[in-house]
C-alpha cells in the first residue's frame, strides 16, 4: 500500500545519503594526506638553502605553509565530525523505518483476513435482505391497499363499514406474519441492511480504524438476521402474499358495490329533475297565455284613446270606463306577478337542481377518474349514464325555457307598458282638449286687448279733442290736463308694446297647432316626435296664461288709470268753470257796460264827424274816399248797434 511504498522510498532515499556522506569523507581523507606531504617536502627545501636570508625566507613561508595547513585541517576535522554526526542520525532513520515497516507488514496481513470475513458476511446479509426486500416490497403493496381501502371508504358516497371490518381482519393477519419474518421495523431493517451492503466499501477501508469501525456495523447488522432461515420466511411471505390478494379482492367489492349505488341515484335523480323540468315547462306555458286577457283590457282602452283623438271637445263620457279597464288591469297584473314569482322562482329551482345534480355527477366522476382500477365494465356503464344525463341536462335546454319565459314576459311588459302609455295618453288627451280650449281663450283675449286699446285711445283723443274746444277755462289748465292725458297715451301704447300681443298672439297659434296635432296623432304612431314635446309645450301653455294673467292684469291697471285720469280732469274742469262762471257774470256785466258806454261814445262821436272840410275845392280830387270813408263809418255805426244789442242781451243773460 502507500505507506509501505513511502517507507521503502525513504528508507532508500536516507541510505543514498548515507553513501554520499561515506563518499565525500574517503575523497576528504585522500585530498589531506596530499597537502601535507607536499607541506613537508617545501620545508625541507626552504631549510637546505645557503643563503641566511633565503633559509630565513624559507622559515616563514614554511611556518605560513604550517600554519595554513593546521588551519584547514581543524576545519577538516569539523566538518568529518559533522558530517559523522549525520551519518548517525541516518542510521537511526533507516532503523526507524524497518522496524516501521515490519509492523505495517504485520497489520497488512491482519487487514486482509478481516477483510475476507467481513465480505462474507455482507454476502449473508445481501442474501437474507433479498427475502427481507420481498416483505418490504409486500408489506408497501398491502399497506397502500390499506390506505387505498380506508381512502375509498372516506370517499365514497355511501357507507362501506362491513368491507372495511373484512379488511382490518385481512389486514391485522398480515402484521402478525410480518412480526414472525421480523420483530421491528422490518423497513428499517431493509433499509440497514442494504445500506450496509451498499456502503461497506471494504477494498477501500485501507485504515484499520475505519476497517474495524466497518466490522462493528457490519456485525452489528449481521447479529440481527443471524437466526433468521430461508425456508420458515419464505412460508411466512406465502401466507402475506394470500391475504394481500384478498385485499385487493375486497378493493374490487367494494368498488363494485360503490358503482351500483351511484348508477341507483344518478338514475331516481334523473327522473325527479325531468318531472321538475315538465312542471316547469307546464308553469312557462300557462303564464304565455296571460297576456291575451292583458290584451283585451288594452284594446278597450286603446278604442277609448282612438275616440278621443277624434273628438272636437273631449267630454267624461268614457274616463270612467277608461278607468275601470285600467283598474282591472292592474289587479290583473298583480296576478301576473306572482305567476311571473313563482315561474321565475320555478326555473331557479330546475336550474339549481341541475347545477346540484351536475356538481354530484362531477363528484361521481372525480370519485370515477380515481377508482376506475379493475372496474372496465361498471366504469363503462357508469360513463354511458352520465354522458346521458349531460345530454338530458343540457344548458342549451334550459335556455329555451328562460327565452321562452323572458320572451312571455317581455310580451306581457310590453303589453303593460302599452296599458300605460294609452291610459297616460288619455290622460294627456284631457289635459291636450284643455290647452286646445286655453289657447282659444287666449286668442279671444288678445283680440279683447286690441279691441280695448283702440277703445281706450279713442276716448283720450276724444277728451283731447273737448279739452281743447273748451273756452270756459284758462289755457294753463287746458294744457295741463291735455299733457295728462297725452301721457295716458303713450303709458297706453307702453303697455300693449311690452305686451307683445303678435308674439304671443304667435306662439298661442304654434302651440294650438302643436296641440292639436297631438291630439289626433297621439297612440297612433309611435314614432311621431311631438309627445316628445309635450313638456316643453306644456310649460309654454303655462307660461301663456301667466302671460295674459299679467298683461290682462297690466291693460286692466292703465284701463283703470285712464278712466281715474279723465274723471279726476272732469271734475277740475267742471270745478274751473264753476268758478269761472261766477267771474265771468261780473266781470261780463263790467265788460258789457263799458263797452255799450264805449260804442254809444263812438257812435256818437261818429254821429258829429264833420266831413265839411272835405268839400273844400282842394279835397274834390279824394271824393272817393271821402264816400268811402263815409260808407264805413255807416258801417261801422251798424257794426255798433250790433254789438250794442250783442251786449244788452249778454247783460240780460248775465243778470
Amino acid at each position: 500500500n502507500s505507506n509501505e511504498y513511502n517507507i521503502v522510498k525513504l528508507i532508500l532515499q536516507h541510505m543514498k545519503e548515507l553513501k554520499d556522506i561515506i563518499d565525500f569523507m574517503v575523497d576528504y581523507k585522500k585530498k589531506d594526506i596530499n597537502t601535507r606531504f607536499e607541506i613537508g617536502h617545501n620545508i625541507k627545501w626552504y631549510i637546505k638553502q645557503v643563503n641566511y636570508s633565503d633559509i630565513e625566507d624559507g622559515v616563514k613561508k614554511s611556518y605560513k605553509s604550517v600554519k595554513d595547513w593546521r588551519k584547514l585541517r581543524l576545519e577538516e576535522k569539523k566538518k568529518l565530525e559533522e558530517e559523522n554526526e549525520n551519518v548517525i542520525k541516518l542510521e537511526t532513520k533507516i532503523n526507524d523505518l524497518f522496524e516501521k515497516y515490519m509492523k505495517i507488514n504485520a497489520e497488512n496481513i491482519y487487514l486482509n483476513t478481516l477483510r475476507l470475513e467481513l465480505k462474507e458476511k455482507i454476502k449473508n446479509i445481501s442474501d437474507k435482505n433479498e427475502y427481507v426486500k420481498k416483505a418490504v416490497d409486500l408489506k408497501k403493496e398491502i399497506d397502500n391497499n390499506n390506505i387505498y381501502i380506508d381512502e375509498l371508504a372516506k370517499t365514497s358516497p355511501y357507507q362501506v363499514t362491513e368491507y372495511v371490518k373484512n379488511k382490518d381482519a385481512i389486514y391485522s393477519t398480515i402484521k402478525s406474519e410480518l412480526s414472525k419474518i421480523y420483530v421491528g421495523n422490518i423497513d428499517q431493517l431493509y433499509n440497514e441492511l442494504y445500506y450496509v451492503v451498499q456502503e461497506n466499501d471494504i477494498d477501500n477501508a485501507k485504515d484499520k480504524t475505519k476497517l474495524e469501525d466497518l466490522k462493528s456495523k457490519i456485525n452489528n447488522e449481521y447479529n440481527k438476521i443471524q437466526n433468521m432461515e430461508i425456508g420458515t420466511v419464505e412460508s411466512h411471505l406465502t401466507n402475506i402474499e394470500a391475504n394481500k390478494n384478498k385485499l385487493s379482492e375486497t378493493i374490487l367489492e367494494i368498488k363494485k358495490y360503490i358503482y351500483g349505488e351511484i348508477s341507483k341515484d344518478l338514475n331516481k335523480t334523473l327522473e325527479d329533475f325531468k318531472n321538475k323540468e315538465q312542471e316547469l315547462s307546464n308553469k312557462i306555458n300557462d303564464y304565455a297565455k296571460e297576456n291575451d286577457q292583458l290584451n283585451a283590457y288594452k284594446s278597450k282602452i286603446l278604442e277609448i284613446r282612438n275616440h278621443y283623438n277624434d273628438q272636437i271637445n273631449i267630454e267624461n263620457t268614457k274616463e270612467e270606463e277608461a278607468k275601470q279597464n285600467y283598474d282591472k288591469s292592474k289587479e290583473y297584473i298583480k296576478t301576473i306577478s306572482i305567476k311571473e314569482d313563482e315561474t321565475s322562482k320555478a326555473i331557479n329551482e330546475v336550474k339549481n337542481l341541475k347545477d346540484e345534480f351536475l356538481s354530484n355527477v362531477d363528484k361521481y366522476i372525480n370519485f370515477d377518474n380515481i377508482y376506475n382500477g379493475n372496474v372496465d365494465s361498471e366504469h363503462n356503464k357508469f360513463t354511458d349514464l352520465t354522458n346521458k344525463i349531460k345530454a338530458e341536462l343540457s344548458d342549451e335546454k334550459l335556455t329555451i325555457y328562460e327565452k321562452k319565459f323572458n320572451d312571455s314576459k317581455s310580451l306581457i311588459n310590453e303589453t303593460k307598458k302599452s296599458i300605460e302609455e294609452e291610459y297616460q295618453n288619455i290622460n294627456t288627451l284631457k289635459k291636450v282638449d284643455g290647452y286646445i280650449k286655453v289657447c282659444e281663450r287666449t286668442n279671444k283675449s288678445i283680440t279683447n286687448f286690441r279691441s280695448k286699446q283702440t277703445t281706450l285711445k279713442d276716448k283720450l283723443n276724444q277728451n283731447i279733442n273737448t279739452i281743447k274746444e273748451t273756452d270756459s277755462i284758462e289755457k294753463s289748465y287746458k294744457d295741463k290736463f291735455e299733457n295728462t292725458l297725452i301721457n295716458k297715451i303713450n303709458e297706453l301704447d307702453k303697455t300693449f308694446k311690452d305686451a307683445s300681443l303678435n308674439d304671443h298672439e304667435s306662439n298661442n297659434n304654434g302651440l294650438m297647432e302643436y296641440f292639436n296635432n297631438l291630439k289626433a296623432n297621439l297612440g297612433k304612431n309611435k314614432e311621431n316626435m311631438l309627445y316628445h314635446e309635450f313638456d316643453e309645450k306644456e310649460n309654454a301653455i303655462n307660461n301663456i296664461i301667466q302671460k295674459i294673467e299679467d298683461i290682462n292684469k297690466n291693460i286692466s291697471n292703465i284701463e283703470a288709470a285712464i278712466y281715474t285720469s279723465i274723471y279726476n280732469i272732469s271734475e277740475e274742469i267742471e270745478d274751473e268753470i264753476g268758478k269761472n262762471i261766477e267771474l265771468l257774470n261780473t266781470q261780463v256785466l263790467k265788460k258789457v257796460n263799458e263797452n255799450v258806454t264805449n260804442l254809444n261814445e263812438i257812435k256818437g262821436k261818429l254821429k258829429h264827424y264833420n266831413f265839411r272840410d272835405f268839400g273844400e275845392e282842394e279835397n274834390i280830387k279824394y271824393t272817393n274816399e271821402i264816400n268811402k270813408i263815409k260808407d264805413d263809418i255807416k258801417t261801422v255805426n251798424q257794426q255798433i248797434d250790433n254789438h250794442i244789442n250783442k251786449l244788452e242781451d249778454i247783460k240780460k243773460k248775465s243778470e
